[in-house]
């Protein structure tokens, strides 16, 4: 096989001669010419490969040496320091950022071994992948804390260590002074909680002897007048009472120090317990209260129901604050949540009043705020009430907010997620009730439709007039109803009038009628001959159930038909003993134990305290916390201790002016069994010494729900 050219090149010369044989000659020139023809292409193709060659040589080298600017470059300016080292721990190279840390000279450092620049916790070492902070060490002898991160790199079969190095000491000035801070803002507010806790002793004080002495004085014969000061004294000691107590919860919320107790209650108990405090409030401004369950409402509430309670009384008492006809309306319903047995609480406080700018809505729930400076002089109040309920409800896990139109009512709503039962309702009872008739007359026309939906969930068939006159015409010409209910205010002809022209025609057997009042049991003189049972607006629900029941004797009429009396139950005669310095309110205390029957050795402070106990077994203690000398707790502590050796235990209750959460929790902790704030109210006192002077049962028997009939 010959090159393509040589064989071109023979046939062009066998086309020259094509009868001969080729010349020998001629032949040999072809060949040569050939073959010098490819020498000169090979050379030709060998320089352009060479050129090529270099070219390509010279744009890598200057690819690299732009390469290595870059990263260079890049090393050089970066702010964390970069530091190059061997597997001796040499340090071969370092950035301008590690020259700056270490505030050396290049050479310097290059000179020295990388292991002495830090101090390395026992349990690390330079190894591939450390990350850690630790002490760093300039070559003056100064240290510097540090972050350090070491990598192994491995190049050209060469392997060294990459440190990268970050001088922390901005960052940990920065967090020593959050913390000095911390402990700052800990330390004040532990200096306010003990000036707030000093501040309410010293202002209770006092207060207790005002109120306790009002309140002895009162028992006391009087005149008109005389009487009129003691109550203005009385009711100027509880609105002072009432500020500090606003104060110290405001004071509470504001420091998240607000202890929440959650207890398994009734769900409408909280707002039952709000109109039966204020049911006499609204009573005398001639306004309707009422309230309206959802139905399917959870039966049973796992919650703090005296901070519910406190919110409630704030919202409702200032809708009848600001409120001059009309009704207040507390809604309550409840939607479950994604978590189980877990249930959102609506409450809505509805009311007719003079409602609120809207301009002023976004400031209504700041402290110390009024809708306007005219509202502290007419009405009065801190502005603190609105402040503190929305940090309960926040506590509760809620939120609060308001609606409102200037002049046309407003609306105070509030959430909470709490854990909830649903609890079956006596079916007996209900099953009595299915299918009976019963009248409801009211003029207020948002009360019949809330009393017609609890009576039609109970299976009642319901027929409503808010005209009595119109009521009364049907009662009189129908004999298929089973029972009245009516209200006892309505204009033109009240129900106590309502009733009486009824039983001109029909008995108390035949047809029987429930009265609604307004204000506390307010009966006229001979009503009660007339009606088979009456209940206070607007009435618990549990006990319009009773009522009813035994109004249509469907189940035996029992004592809570009639009204209580302050009748207590004697307390048995124990062997007390009273701590208390400040003589005045010695002097109350005795006399509040008098009036239960009882007398107490008195002594001046914890000292005296716990030296008559050295000789006197005394069955309870009421003892004060702050007193000279030895303050009650160190007493109680001493008391305790001296009591292990011969088994007697007296009963100790602290009976003080400290009422922040911490001092309620000193006492316990130093072994006392109860606690009453100051100022003691007579009927709290009672109810604490009953529980540790007399049996369970009896005990429950001193305070008579004041809401039965």
């Amino acid at each position: 096989m010959i090159h393509p050219l040589l064989e071109r090149q023979l046939r062009r010369l066998q086309r020259k001669h094509p009868d001969q044989e080729l010349p020998l000659k001629e032949l040999l020139d072809l060949v040569s010419e050939t073959y010098q023809q490819l020498e000169e292409e090979r050379q030709k193709k060998d320089r352009s490969l060479r050129l090529m060659s270099e070219e390509l040589l010279e744009m890598n080298r200057v690819a690299m040496a732009s390469q290595e600017a870059y990263v260079s470059t890049l090393v050089e300016n970066v702010v964390d320091g970069v530091i190059t080292v061997d597997r001796n721990f040499r340090i071969a190279k370092v950035n301008a950022a590690a020259i700056d840390i270490f505030q050396a000279q290049e050479d310097d450092l290059l000179r020295t071994n990388f292991k002495d620049l830090f101090s390395f916790p026992d349990h690390q070492s330079l190894i591939d992948g450390l990350e850690c902070e630790l002490t760093g060490h300039r070559l003056d002898g100064s240290s510097f804390p540090a972050e350090l991160s070491v990598s192994e790199i491995s190049l050209e079969e060469r392997s060294f260590f990459l440190a990268i190095l970050r001088d922390i000491s901005p960052r940990k000035e920065a967090e020593q002074a959050l913390i000095q801070a911390k402990e700052k803002a800990e330390a004040l507010a532990q200096s306010k909680a003990e000036f707030l806790s000093t501040m309410s002793h010293e202002i209770r004080t006092p207060l207790n002897a005002v109120i306790g002495m009002t309140s002895i004085l009162t028992d006391t014969p009087l005149s008109m007048e005389q009487s009129e000061y003691v109550h203005t004294i009385k009711t100027g000691g509880e609105a002072l009472l009432a500020i500090i107590n606003d104060i110290l919860d405001f004071s509470k919320i504001e420091s998240n120090r607000l202890q929440l107790e959650v207890i398994p209650f009734p769900t409408l108990e909280p707002i039952e317990d709000t109109m039966d405090l204020l049911a006499g409030k609204a009573h005398d401004k001639s306004l309707e209260l009422l309230y309206d369950a959802a139905p399917g409402l959870p039966t049973i509430l796992h919650s703090d129901i005296t901070r519910i309670r406190q919110v409630l009384v704030n919202l409702v008492g200032n809708a009848i604050k600001f409120t001059e006809k009309g009704e207040i309306v507390v809604r309550i319903d409840a939607t479950p949540t994604s978590q189980p047995e877990h249930y959102l609480f609506t409450v809505a406080v509805q009311d007719s009043g003079v409602g609120i700018p809207k301009d002023r809505l976004d400031t209504l729930f700041q402290a110390f705020s009024q809708v306007d400076a005219s509202i502290s002089r007419k009405y009065g109040g801190t502005g603190l009430g609105l402040a503190i309920s929305k940090g309960i409800v926040e506590q509760l896990g809620g939120t609060m907010w308001v609606t409102s139109e200037w002049g046309k009512g407003s609306t105070f709503c509030f959430t909470f997620e709490a854990k909830a039962e649903i609890l079956r309702q006596e079916a007996d009872d209900v099953q009595q009730l299915q299918g009976k008739r019963v009248l409801v007359v009211d003029d207020n026309e948002v009360n019949i439709q809330i009393l017609e939906q609890t009576l039609q969930r109970w299976g009642l068939e319901v027929i409503a007039f808010t005209s009595p006159y119109e009521a009364l015409d049907h009662a009189l010409h129908h004999d298929d109803l089973d029972l009245i209910i009516t209200d006892g205010l309505m204009p033109d002809m009240s129900g106590p009038a309502m009733v009486r022209e009824l039983r001109r025609f029909k008995s108390r057997e035949v047809l029987p009628v429930i009265l609604f009042t307004s204000g506390i049991h307010r009966l006229e003189p001979g009503m009660e001959t007339l009606i088979n049972g009456s209940l206070s607006k607007p009435g618990r629900q549990h006990l319009l159930l009773q009522v009813v029941m035994q109004a249509l004797q469907l189940r035996p009429v029992t004592d809570t038909l009639r009204l209580p009396g302050n009748v207590y139950l004697p307390l048995p005669k124990m062997k007390l003993l009273l701590v208390e310095d400040n003589s005045v309110n010695q002097r109350v205390a005795l006399r509040m134990l008098s009036k239960l029957g009882l007398e107490a050795d008195v002594v001046g402070n914890g000292q005296e305290a716990v030296d008559i106990c050295q000789t006197i077994h005394y069955d309870l203690i009421l003892m004060d916390m702050m007193m000279p000398v030895m303050d009650g707790i160190e007493a109680t502590e001493h008391i305790r201790r001296k009591e292990r050796p011969n088994g007697h235990r007296s009963t100790i209750i602290s009976m003080t002016a400290n009422v922040m959460k911490e001092d309620i929790d000193r006492c316990y902790e130093a072994g006392m069994d109860d606690f009453l704030s100051k100022p003691v109210r007579l009927d709290k006192l009672r109810e604490t010494l009953a529980r540790w002077m007399l049996p369970q049962e009896a005990a429950s028997q001193l305070d008579p729900d004041p809401t039965t009939l």
